[in-house]
């Protein structure tokens, strides 16, 4: 293997890595719980599934740090963005003990994370066409 080749190897990995974290997590179940006349709706997972889900969402942030170290110049401002909405994602959960305050936008978590999932494919299929 040249050492394009391994290079090309490791950054589709840290892609391949990054993504099935992400997706981990975006795929959790959740439900959206409201209070009085669904006022302060709060997207929320299961109590028996929170811990795993911080786990998820630490490795998914992990990785997705370690592919942006890996991705092209073309793409790495996209790639810090979604490491910075992720990060972003994950200090909201922590501050509000599994439970995310819907922004005034309606989009919940689950949809935020998918967002960023989203983001880095496209930032994949950029470096690496049809590998993906």
């Amino acid at each position: 293997m040249t050492r394009k080749q391994a290079k090309q190897k490791e950054c589709a990995d840290s892609y391949a890595t990054a993504l099935s974290h992400l997706t981990r997590a975006a795929a959790r179940r959740a439900e959206d719980v409201g209070t009085g006349a669904g006022l302060e709706r709060r997207t929320q997972v299961a109590k028996e599934e929170l811990p795993q889900w911080l786990l998820d969402l630490a490795d998914a942030e992990h990785s997705l740090a370690v592919a942006t170290g890996h991705c092209s110049a073309a793409v790495r401002q996209q790639m810090a963005g979604a490491l910075g909405d992720l990060t972003a994602i994950v200090r909201e959960i922590t501050r509000s003990h599994g439970g995310v305050p819907v922004p005034p936008s309606g989009v919940n978590v689950i949809a935020r994370l998918w967002s960023v999932q989203e983001l880095v494919a496209q930032c994949a299929i950029h470096d690496l066409g049809g590998s993906v």
